[in-house]
């Protein structure tokens, strides 16, 4: 059993106790943490799902950070899937949240995949 499905079933084994117990802060970051594993293993679908949830519920909660982290990780997503158009306004807006919050490493990494669409 390789690294990513190790780490997938462990994640899912936390999202679940995460949702048992009604942490929708843990369970949000672990949905978009388990969409980088499924994007990483061209699952890109399921990752998709994941991430979306993610964004509607960091969204709900006024997660920046949380919504700056999933907004970029769909992003990274679309531009897996080719859609270079959707993946830049993602980025932008990812862009957007993190320069609200004023947090300079996510602001760096944004600039720099936008630099190579």
């Amino acid at each position: 059993m390789g690294w990513h499905v190790r780490l997938t079933v462990r994640y899912g084994q936390a999202l679940e106790l995460h949702e048992r117990v009604g942490d929708l802060v843990g369970s949000s970051s672990l949905r978009t943490n388990l969409a980088q594993l499924h994007m990483r293993r061209g699952e890109l679908d399921s990752a998709r799902e994941l991430v979306n949830t993610s964004i509607a519920q960091k969204s709900l909660l006024n997660d920046g950070y949380g919504l700056a982290i999933a907004l970029y990780t769909k992003g990274l997503i679309e531009t897996e899937s080719g859609d270079v158009a959707a993946a830049r306004t993602l980025f932008n807006e990812a862009l957007t949240h993190a320069t609200r919050i004023e947090e300079q490493p996510i602001i760096d990494e944004i600039q720099s995949v936008l630099k190579t669409l």
